[in-house]
């Protein structure tokens, strides 16, 4: 009683005190606070329930509340308390990049309920330490190599569909597309396959669950932070009693974190299965982190947001491309045209699909409009002010930017709701787009599982393409559209449901509608061949021209390959004979056209010369001459466009571009008569490999004692051609090693300018250092270009670039460099000289160093015929090889050195960089 009466009589004063601290807070936040200074709603100044509002009751609408805040407010407001938001495409690849300290905003992560998971972990420092030892695992070059992985479970789903095909039962093909890229995530991610897409409906209550659970669940804890724990804490079998179908797959599938003992228990054993399948777990348990970041609690964290990462976010994409792909005819056709330009009987290789021009684009525009996270990533720089414009943003504030907003911004993307791949097809649109195109993010937190993501849009969209057709009932272009903030894309149709109206599509059945538009086009040439010679076959071969033009490289050489064999299928066997044994006299006399600069002059005139005006210009005998033109003519390599009068083709076009001429002279002179010699040489030794320099193919050829190098010394004719082969194909050739590896993540914590950051052994001139520092200058430390007097000596002289003779069969001089760089060295010596230089690396290392090395790295199967033609040479000048990466691999391992990854710059001559550390 004594106690209700105090409580009567304190209670104004209670009232007062509350009114006055929240009077306080209100004035302080509105006035006093650091932020106050920037524009926005008062109310969300003041209170995080204004957010709540439009995320709880309004059910995920803040992101779009935010975009029209912003055509009230300006480009950067203020949307709560503590918060700021910027619509400003210009700004994004500032706020979201490599360089400097970045820390996430742990209130929005706090809520998925793994605070110690790498997605959720916001302190800078300790995020990189603990994602570093997944990097490799979720490489470009680790995806690649598991492709028979995402095949095996896209036959599957192939199996599923085909059943069905034809049938007037509809499947969800919403359903079918999460159930693949789940049972690619957990398989590929923990060894482990949930074969959901052998359920009758591919589990279709975890889609659900998914699609419309998680948003909700993450949107209200956020807010109401003990709601996530809550719910976190009802034991399963309890919560399996009261749930609905969709929420138990759920719990069915938590239920199996025993696997995750499992696994520890694997990754940590004394005596390790060597069939068990690596997974991220044993690269956590390999890894250099303390104890406390292996507990079960952290990696039963990773492995549950990092699978479950790949999930929906893919699936999403692939939905809404699907229907706009088999929504729209005139895209399903030029996808299907373009794709039978690539189509081998094992199926699609990723490295060749993603040279596909068209293809690429549909992927990009899919993920433009449905990108992995549509929610505000806020960044936190802790130890600096940003600049904004002409302002600043006091350090340790959370500033976010919505990619959806800036993917959907009008003056970027024109029509940006309308599905329009041919906006990516001009490249330098696509270059320029860049810099805000970022379905994965960008900077530090960028999506680790991005590439696997990529890899399984390829292969699904690709195949299915070429085997289905899908008729959708009921569904619409809205269906796909974002309507709501899940953190990934929340839809209107959050599942789709298609009908599958054709049967499995095999190219030999032929039916009109579907065949791959270079096939029909094969058949019709072949049909006019044998039964309408008298026919005019212009057209068709327009046709074909018209789908090489919009193909990529990779993509052309395949359809050159295809005609190739097309046309030797034909040959009767004195066509085989001859053609294979005249390849000499071919080679010989176009070297006598880049004597008589016979393809320079045809090729400046606007005219066709006639033989007497070519003879004016290049002398010799008329009759002669005219000879020799009418043979090039007869091989294609210039046109007869009349008697005795002829002009110039595409082939001898390309023979005038800088560096061609040499590069084929180099080819004749010097790479010809190793071709001659080779089957004497490896009928004298027993068909051995060769693995000394001396003797080789090259001293059986030239009756010279030395090694190849010391040939081109005597030979000053031949080295030059080669110098200005090569020196034309960096002209040609755009692509850099730099332009894929991590450079910049990986020397942000570098400060001192005086330790050593590159050095680039057996660098001949300088060029790549060059190149280096241009797109670098700002990472601290030393840059130095190694290689023989004779080429230091006349070596660029780039500011910021320090030239060193050095030999690099001796021992290092340059200790504890970040990287060495070592580019296209390796394959010019057998494998003992290479272990002497590697041997020689590896003593100047410290455990932060890395060796780089860029080569060629082959695939185990369809290797192209340049990069087969260059291993043989290789192997008839040095007696060195161009290496697969187990090869690369098992050479390294001689050394005491190991890959931790391989980032391929140029697939068409397989030309990648390799990540190589101490064991």
């Amino acid at each position: 009683m004594e106690i209700l009466t105090a409580l009567l009589l304190l209670w104004p004063y209670i009232v007062a005190l509350t009114a006055v601290y929240f009077g306080t807070l209100i004035f302080y936040r509105l006035f006093l606070h650091p932020l106050a200074k920037f524009p926005g709603p008062k109310l969300a100044a003041i209170t995080r329930y204004y957010e709540a509002y439009y995320d709880i009751v309004q059910n995920g609408q803040y992101i779009f509340k935010i975009e029209e805040l912003h055509k009230k407010y300006g480009p950067i407001i203020r949307i709560s308390p503590y918060e700021l938001h910027i619509m400003d495409s210009a700004y994004y690849e500032k706020l979201y990049r490599q360089e400097g300290r970045w820390e996430k905003y742990s209130w929005a992560y706090d809520a998925f309920g793994v605070k110690d998971s790498i997605i959720s972990t916001g302190n800078h420092e300790l995020h990189k330490a603990r994602r570093q030892p997944l990097n490799a695992f979720f490489s470009k070059a680790k995806v690649a190599n598991q492709q028979d992985l995402i095949r095996r479970n896209l036959r599957k789903l192939c199996d599923r569909l085909s059943k069905v095909s034809g049938s007037k039962r509809p499947i969800n093909l919403g359903a079918a597309l999460s159930a693949f890229t789940r049972d690619v995530s957990t398989e590929f991610i923990i060894g482990k396959s949930y074969n959901d897409l052998d359920h009758e409906d591919f589990n279709i209550a975890l889609t659900n669950m998914t699609t419309t659970g998680f948003g909700h669940i993450w949107r209200m804890t956020k807010h109401i932070t003990w709601f996530g724990p809550a719910m976190k804490a009802i034991p399963i079998d309890w919560a399996m009693k009261m749930a609905n179908d969709d929420t138990k797959a759920f719990l069915s599938m938590l239920k199996a974190s025993h696997h995750t003992k499992e696994l520890m228990a694997a990754a940590t054993s004394p005596n390790p299965d060597e069939k068990t399948q690596r997974t991220i777990v044993h690269e956590i348990m390999d890894s250099g982190l303390p104890p406390s970041d292996k507990s079960f609690e952290r990696v039963s964290g990773d492995l549950a947001t990092v699978t479950s990462a790949g999930f929906e976010t893919t699936s999403s994409a692939l939905r809404l491309i699907f229907y706009h792909v088999f929504s729209k005819p005139e895209i399903l056709q030029r996808l299907r045209a373009e794709l039978a330009t690539v189509r081998s009987s094992d199926g699609f290789e990723w490295r060749t699909l993603e040279q596909l021009p068209y293809l690429t684009s549909i992927l990009m525009e899919g993920l433009r409009m449905s990108p992995g996270v549509v929610s505000r990533l806020a960044r936190i720089a802790p130890d600096r002010d940003i600049i904004y414009k002409e302002g600043s943003i006091p350090a340790g504030t959370p500033v976010g930017m919505s990619i959806l907003t800036l993917h959907m911004d009008e003056t970027l993307y024109p029509d940006p709701r309308c599905f329009d791949p041919d906006r990516w097809m001009d490249l330098e649109v696509r270059k320029k787009a860049d810099k805000v195109f970022a379905p994965f993010s960008k900077g530090t937190r960028m999506c680790i599982g991005m590439y696997l993501a990529w890899a399984e849009m390829y292969l699904v969209l690709a195949t299915l393409v070429q085997q289905f057709n899908f008729e959708f009932d009921g569904a619409s272009a809205k269906n796909f559209i974002c309507s709501s903030d899940d953190f990934s894309p929340g839809t209107k149709g959050a599942s789709l449901g298609g009908e599958i109206l054709a049967h499995v599509m095999h190219l030999g059945l032929l039916p009109s509608n579907l065949v791959p538009e270079i096939y029909l086009f094969v058949l019709t040439l072949l049909f006019w061949v044998f039964f309408f010679p008298l026919f005019e076959m212009e057209a068709i071969f327009s046709q074909i021209k018209q789908i090489a033009s919009t193909a990529g490289n990779p993509a052309k050489k395949s359809l050159i390959f295809q005609l190739h064999a097309l046309a030797y299928s034909l040959e009767e066997v004195d066509d085989t004979v001859k053609r294979l044994s005249h390849l000499n006299l071919e080679a010989a006399v176009i070297r006598i056209g880049v004597d008589l600069k016979l393809f320079d002059l045809l090729s400046t005139s606007q005219i066709p010369l006639s033989v007497n005006k070519v003879v004016k210009s290049t002398g010799g005998d008329a009759q002669l001459i005219g000879r020799l033109m009418r043979f090039l003519a007869s091989i294609s390599v210039i046109e007869e466009t009349g008697k005795d009068t002829f002009t110039s083709t595409n082939v001898s076009r390309n023979l005038t571009v800088p560096g061609s001429q040499a590069g084929f002279c180099h080819g004749f002179e010097t790479s010809g008569p190793l071709y001659q010699e080779l089957p004497s040489f490896l009928k004298r030794t027993r068909y051995q490999t060769p693995t000394n320099p001396t003797p080789t193919v090259l001293q059986s050829a030239y009756n010279f004692p030395g090694t190849a190098f010391e040939w081109f010394g005597t030979q000053p004719e031949n080295l030059k051609y080669y110098q200005e082969y090569m020196a034309g194909r960096r002209q040609l050739t755009q692509e850099m090693w730099f332009s894929v590896y991590p450079v910049s993540a990986e020397t942000e914590g570098l400060t001192d300018p005086e330790n050593p950051l590159l050095v680039n052994i057996g660098g001949n001139i300088g060029h790549s250092c060059t190149f280096f520092k241009e797109n670098f200058p700002d990472i601290p430390g030393r840059i130095i270009l190694q290689d023989l007097a004779e080429n230091i000596a006349v070596a660029l002289k780039t500011k910021g670039v320090e030239n060193m003779v050095y030999n690099f069969f001796e021992p290092q001089p340059i200790r504890g460099a970040k990287y060495y760089y070592i580019a296209h060295v390796l394959h010019d010596w057998p494998t003992s000289k290479c272990l002497e230089i590697l041997q020689n690396i590896k003593a100047a290392m410290n455990e932060s160093s890395v060796i780089l090395i860029d080569e060629m790295v082959l695939p185990d199967t369809g290797v192209p015929s340049s990069v087969t033609t260059i291993d043989l040479e290789m192997m008839c000048a040095h007696a060195s090889q161009e290496r697969t990466q187990s090869q690369w691999d098992e050479l390294l391992g001689m050394v005491g050195l190991k890959c931790l990854g391989t980032w391929e710059y140029n697939s068409v001559v397989c030309e990648s960089v390799m990540k190589v550390v101490l064991v």
